[in-house]
């Protein structure tokens, strides 16, 4: 089963409204209004993707984007921001970020962009492909092109298997 949406945003209506088109588009989510909290739950797994908001009340939200990015944990990270400069926006792609959504913002918008960063993350469509991470190895089953990925090295399949 995959992991859950992380969406990290400090405004209460704002992260309830990403939370409800996320889980109509069929993704398990989490939320979170502070950056401690998110950095917690991104090293603690279970997180496949993070919608993030920079300007957090606790923690700025490039902390997060680095614990994200910590450890060979890749988690790919939307951020989801007010902050919409060029010099902004070239920042937070620099520092890691695989997406960088401003507001104002579509949600219907944001949840095709979670589900284009998915697909690339998981390879395929993502609707045949399971990912379990055991002892720090992360194992990716895509049974519609009968594929096997340990980490990021293909594991060779019998006809069989």
């Amino acid at each position: 089963m995959p992991g859950a949406v992380l969406v990290v945003e400090d405004d209460r209506e704002l992260r309830e409204l990403v939370r409800r088109y996320l889980q109509r588009a069929g993704h398990p989510v989490r939320t979170t209004g502070y950056g401690a909290e998110a950095i917690e739950l991104v090293t603690g797994g279970g997180v496949e993707l993070v919608v993030l908001d920079l300007g957090l009340p606790d923690v700025d939200g490039r902390e997060v984007l680095a614990a994200a990015r910590e450890h060979g944990r890749e988690v790919p990270v939307i951020v989801l921001t007010a902050r919409s400069s060029v010099d902004d926006r070239i920042e937070g792609l620099r520092h890691g970020a695989d997406d960088y959504v401003t507001k104002p913002f579509s949600p219907t918008e944001l949840v095709l962009r979670v589900e284009a960063v998915l697909h690339r993350t998981r390879g395929g469509d993502g609707k045949n492909t399971r990912a379990i991470t055991y002892g720090g190895e992360r194992l990716r089953l895509d049974e519609s092109r009968h594929e096997a990925h340990l980490d990021d090295t293909q594991v060779e399949l019998t006809p069989t298997e």
